[in-house]
């Protein structure tokens, strides 16, 4: 009964975590992470050599995120560049999208929210620093540009969702069965 609970806690605490991806926040990463603390405590918890995850699940899970932060990575470069982006305008989207989560997170303690509206601002700010720094640029010409990056880095984040889906599935499967 006690490992039909862990388990069951551990699934619902896996869904939280698959709640906080969808505002911008590590929750694959704090998922794999509670994981590795299981893995490593198991032992003590139930006074016999016991394994729940096995490294190699853990290992496997961990590839996924990281495809997971590719997609995002990905899909935020692919909207900048569609509207028109340049490369220092793609760039500036990438790099103020990450400042603008950090500061987001830090700075507006909006619970939830204020990670994704910081990163959503910040890749647009971003992008038209970037823009902007080019020759001949005007305020019409980088609306495209900017709203694509916004766009982009929304679709990121969306992009990264079902790979965190699938690591928190294959874990929460292990967790019943081992």
């Amino acid at each position: 009964m006690t490992h039909f609970l862990m388990a069951t806690v551990f699934t619902l605490f896996g869904a939280g975590c698959v709640m906080l991806v969808l505002f911008g926040l590590p929750g694959g990463w704090l998922l794999l992470g509670t994981a590795v603390a299981v893995e490593l405590l198991d032992h003590h918890v139930s006074g016999v050599p016991h394994v729940t995850f096995g490294w190699g699940w853990l290992l496997a899970v961990g590839v996924v995120l990281a495809l997971g932060e590719f997609a995002e990575f990905l899909g935020g470069a692919t909207g900048a560049k569609a509207g028109g982006a340049s490369g220092r305008g793609v760039f500036g989207s990438l790099l103020g999208g990450f400042i603008g989560a950090v500061v987001g997170t830090l700075v507006f303690a909006v619970p939830l929210v204020s990670t994704l509206a910081g990163a959503l601002i910040g890749a647009g700010v971003g992008a038209a620093v970037g823009e902007f720094t080019r020759p001949g640029m005007t305020v019409r010409r980088s609306i495209k540009p900017i709203s694509g990056a916004i766009i982009g880095r929304l679709l990121g984040t969306m992009l990264k969702l079902p790979f965190t889906i699938l690591a928190w599935l294959a874990l929460s499967v292990l967790a019943y069965l081992r």
